[in-house]
């Protein structure tokens, strides 16, 4: 199980760092496009803060579109982890059932040895035990 929880931590790490790999190159290409846009506004005269505003949004997007996406996988890994323990689990009951019920009939045996034992006891006690000490001798 802890190997289990372990791999899923480092899917999980190396889905954030593809993600934060994509934001960064989507980043750059967003900076490149700033600088060719930023040179294009000034000679429009248009603000460059609104063209800075739709690039913020722009990464914001994408990043979001990553993180969903290793939000579902990693979910989608975690039900097939909790479907394998739920397995193993079932199985392992099972055994333990069977473990269980060879117990019960193992002791119901020695119960039933244990009575005819008593009642040969009983039997020896009523004949009485100095006749059969004699004969033992």
């Amino acid at each position: 199980m802890k190997q289990k929880v372990t791999t899923l931590r480092a899917l999980y790490i190396s889905h954030v760092e593809a993600m934060q790999n994509v934001v960064r190159l989507h980043k750059s290409g967003s900076d490149a496009s700033f600088q060719e846009l930023s040179s294009l506004i000034s000679s429009n005269g248009h603000s460059i803060e609104e063209v800075r505003y739709a690039i913020t949004i722009d990464i914001a997007y994408v990043y979001l579109v990553c993180l969903i996406s290793i939000l579902h996988s990693c979910s989608t890994t975690v039900k097939s982890y909790f479907y394998h323990v739920n397995q193993f689990l079932a199985s392992e009951a099972t055994k333990a059932g069977s473990i269980l019920d060879d117990l019960q009939i193992s002791l119901s045996t020695q119960q039933g040895e244990l009575t005819l034992f008593a009642s040969e006891l009983r039997h020896v006690s009523a004949s009485g035990f100095a006749s059969v000490y004699i004969y033992n001798c």
